[in-house]
């Protein structure tokens, strides 16, 4: 059945993205936007130290590396903060007060 694959698919991603073995869910929630927050701001500074370049500054595959990696920790940290909010949710009632 479809809709039953398509609840099963809902309720495996938050366990995909938001649980770790090493880590509680709100420990990997800190940990992906600390690692989000310093890709940033190294690609930041990146920009700032290389704004002579203008336009050519994206001829370079490094750069687009950079420019990959820190998208990719961005939406890793907001994978993990929205799965772990969608696993909250779907606690039940008794669990949620603890």
């Amino acid at each position: 059945n479809l809709s039953m694959q398509a609840m099963q698919g809902e309720m495996e991603w938050p366990q995909l993205f938001a649980t770790s073995r090493r880590m509680n869910p709100m420990t990997l929630v800190f940990f992906r936007g600390f690692s989000a927050s310093v890709f940033v701001v190294h690609q930041l500074a990146h920009f700032w130290a290389s704004r002579d370049e203008g336009l050519f500054y994206f001829i370079y595959v490094t750069h687009w590396t950079m420019i990959l990696g820190t998208i990719s920790e961005c939406l890793l940290f907001h994978l993990a903060s929205k799965g772990m909010q969608q696993m909250q949710e779907m606690l039940p009632l008794d669990r949620k007060s603890v």
